[in-house]
């Protein structure tokens, strides 16, 4: 009898588990300030019928800053980026997380849809000195899935900080917000 029991228990919550799912969502996948968010462990390849044409205008208009994809890292799922600050002001990124995908169709951009819900892990901060650079390896199957054939463009904000040289000569905690920029990087995959 216990036996019994406990296998109704088990395929409930077995039914529970499995008929449980969401469906992707389209739309803006660029939060301005990008935040913590819980992963859905399940993907699907997106439709290109829920494509939207891109909300970003201009890109790469901050010129001091500099971003190339590192010669052969490129593949269908990531690549690593090289990112220049040619500047005096430090600039701020947010990895892992903070960037969308654009796929050119027909001379226009347009915002590839995640082929998940939500976006997992925590956006980090990542700080470029004056002059400096950082490799940025990025993962896109994660939200997009492995890519097809095409051209395409990765999509990042910065903020950009003037820096603040205190009475010692160094620089001050305390910075000034210059403005906010889209850097992008474009790609052909064959």
């Amino acid at each position: 009898m216990k036996r019994v029991f406990l296998f109704i228990i088990a395929m409930l919550i077995l039914f529970l588990v499995t008929g449980c799912t969401t469906e992707p969502q389209t739309g803006d996948n660029l939060p301005s300030r990008p935040e913590s968010v819980k992963q859905n462990a399940q993907t699907t390849p997106y439709d290109k019928s829920e494509m939207q044409v891109s909300s970003i205008l201009v890109a790469n208009d901050y010129e001091y800053a500099e971003s190339t994809i590192c010669e052969r890292t490129l593949t269908n799922s990531g690549a690593d980026i090289l990112i220049e600050n040619k500047s005096v002001d430090c600039f701020i990124y947010y990895s892992p997380i903070g960037y969308v995908l654009e796929q050119a169709v027909n001379g226009a951009w347009y915002r590839v849809p995640s082929t998940v819900t939500t976006r997992s892990g925590a956006a980090i901060s990542e700080v470029i000195r004056p002059t400096q650079s950082r490799n940025w390896s990025v993962d896109w199957s994660r939200f997009y899935g492995e890519l097809e054939d095409g051209e395409y463009r990765l999509v990042w904000e910065i903020e950009v900080y003037e820096n603040v040289i205190n009475e010692a000569g160094e620089i001050d905690n305390q910075m000034k917000t210059v403005g906010e920029y889209y850097l992008s990087v474009e790609f052909s995959l064959l």
